[in-house]
């Protein structure tokens, strides 16, 4: 798995997005066509070139299986496709016809919908570079998590096999269009807010909200939108 090669492929996915993209403006149809053909890079198949497949423990994907789920480039939604996110690669696999394409973090993708599952490419300090974040709440703060899968290589000597390790997710938040940030604690967000600090440090002590449940990140963020919803 890690040692897996990938190609640039020119005609990817033809016909997947071309329903979406064929109502309304053909310019429009066009351009999507040529953003999807950037960003899509197909996984090449190693069997073909001898090399044989790691044996390991665990998986470096959220869910092995592909599921239907959906592309948004801007404006632009695709039709139903099969995918899956391999977390440790950080990478969308897409199944299309037989063929597994890839689908890095680019900031040319809206969102990507993977059953149940809203991620989206953004990125935060320090990195510079994009990375997926799972979308737990949306609004005026949006909260984020970061999926992680470590991995431990094979140990030669004593024949273990290559292990993946699912880790804790980490969260991260931000401000509309401000950067995303790592959470380290609700009073970092109360103090960044423009207002209604009393109430929002209220709801966390009425609530006995413990930044280290998921759960309470999410309560905490929709009061949060609720606070700042647009009448």
């Amino acid at each position: 798995m890690s040692s897996i090669r990938i190609l640039f492929s020119g005609l990817v996915l033809i016909g997947i997005f071309s329903e979406t993209m064929a109502q309304g403006n053909p310019q429009g149809a066009q351009a999507g066509m040529d953003i999807i053909d950037h960003m899509l890079i197909k996984a090449a198949d190693d069997a073909l070139h001898g090399i044989p497949e790691e044996k390991y423990e665990g998986s470096p994907y959220l869910q092995e299986t592909f599921v239907s789920g959906y592309v948004h480039f801007g404006k632009i939604k695709s039709t139903p496709v099969s995918m899956r996110y391999n977390i440790y690669s950080d990478i969308i696999e897409v199944q299309a016809q037989g063929v597994i394409y890839l689908l890095k973090p680019d900031p040319r993708v809206t969102k990507i919908e993977i059953g149940e599952q809203t991620f989206v490419p953004d990125t935060f300090r320090p990195l510079k570079k994009s990375t997926y974040f799972e979308v737990l709440e949306a609004g005026t703060l949006t909260l984020l998590a970061k999926k992680i899968v470590n991995y431990r290589k094979k140990i030669e000597i004593s024949d273990v096999p290559a292990k993946y390790s699912r880790q804790p997710d980490q969260y991260y938040f931000k401000f509309d269009k401000e950067p995303v940030v790592k959470f380290t604690g609700f009073k970092a967000i109360i103090e960044n807010s423009p207002n209604k600090k009393e109430e929002l440090s209220q709801f966390v002590k009425a609530e006995k909200l413990s930044s280290k449940d998921w759960e309470d990140l999410v309560k905490f963020a929709k009061f949060y939108n609720s606070l700042f919803a647009i009448n």
